[in-house]
């Protein structure tokens, strides 16, 4: 059903859940006080902080006298539970969404609300989201490979294994809508509310378009740890959606090459391209025929060089000791990512492998 809701809207409040993030939040609050369309209210929602997130904020008002920066609280843990609170609180009808890991462009609000238009159609926008400079070689992987953006202003109206679902990182949803969607799903505490929320939009009839110019600065995790555990959610995450959105239909990536075919009422996706499935096959193959250890060697030079033509694609530095220690991150994070679509798939009771 429909919401009403202005073509146009141009209120606009910013909501960004917090927990333990005190050493970005005061770069994201810098980011959204230089905005060339200032917000009606910056609501930062702590989520149970147990560092000084909360005294970093408050010392910012303070010092910063800036109208409108309010903080509050949500005891529920999860940054679905933290959003939802924001937005209710929310003055505008329009809600920019962000990570207090993450910098807003200067004009990153008015691109957002630009690029809704005079469309009532379009329910949210999405915005683009690259890596902060890098300070060491896991930042410079992640920059590589996380969170990559999608075609320059594409208009999405459905949500596939392969597009048209959004991180929260950047992005702009009109209030009423959510309202009426229920917000996120607080019972995904971390990891795929964001693409769940997405889902819902497009079964409501709306659109959600991707607008490049709207740019946010990501500073990505700084531990492998943090890495993989990520790469955990995000497959579990996609098993969920599988379950949840898709159409039902076997998708099957293969090397070079991605076939779907409609498949009864259930859904799968079985990935065989992934970095760490084609080195396994090749290491398998070697029990039978030892020359095969050569094509895993020959793999690794190529994914290697693969990962130096991508930093000189979006101007990173990186020789090849940080191509080599790339392929090892690119290595682990393919795990992490399968085994996550397999816990997934237990859980959710779905097909994604």
């Amino acid at each position: 059903m429909r919401v009403a809701s202005p073509a146009s809207p141009r209120r606009v409040s910013v909501v960004v859940p917090v927990y333990n993030g005190a050493a970005t939040i005061r770069g994201c609050l810098e980011a959204l006080r230089r905005q060339t369309q200032p917000p009606v209210e910056v609501l930062i929602v702590d989520n149970n902080s147990t560092d000084e997130t909360v005294a970093c904020i408050e010392r910012f008002i303070d010092e910063q006298a800036v109208a409108g920066v309010k903080l509050l609280q949500e005891p529920f843990r999860g940054a679905a539970a933290a959003r939802n609170r924001g937005v209710e609180a929310a003055a505008g009808d329009l809600v920019c969404m962000t990570d207090a890991d993450c910098e807003p462009a200067p004009d990153w609000i008015e691109r957002l609300a630009a690029a809704f238009g005079e469309d009532p159609t379009i329910g949210a926008v999405a915005g683009n989201i690259a890596g902060k400079t890098p300070r060491n070689v896991l930042q410079l992987f992640l920059c590589l490979f996380t969170l990559r953006g999608a075609a320059r202003g594409a208009v999405f109206r459905s949500i596939t294994p392969r597009a048209g679902g959004f991180p929260t990182a950047n992005f702009a949803v009109r209030r009423a809508l959510f309202l009426e969607l229920g917000g996120f799903d607080r019972r995904i505490p971390i990891y795929g509310e964001d693409y769940d929320l997405c889902g819902r939009i497009y079964r409501a009839g709306y659109a959600i378009r991707y607008t490049e110019e709207a740019l946010v600065l990501h500073v990505h995790r700084g531990t492998l740890r943090g890495m993989l555990r990520q790469s955990f959610g995000f497959g579990k995450a996609h098993a969920l959606g599988l379950r949840r959105y898709y159409e039902p239909r076997l998708a099957l990536v293969l090397p070079g090459k991605f076939c779907e075919w409609r498949w009864g009422r259930l859904s799968a996706w079985i990935d065989l391209a992934s970095a760490e499935k084609k080195l396994a096959a090749l290491l398998l193959l070697a029990w039978w025929q030892p020359l095969a250890l050569l094509l895993a060697a020959a793999y690794l030079a190529y994914v290697e060089r693969d990962i130096r033509r991508r930093m000189r694609q979006i101007g990173l530095r990186g020789g090849r000791a940080a191509g080599l220690q790339c392929t090892g991150l690119l290595l682990l994070k393919s795990a992490a990512l399968t085994l996550g679509r397999w816990y997934g798939s237990v859980r959710y009771r779905s097909v994604c492998l």
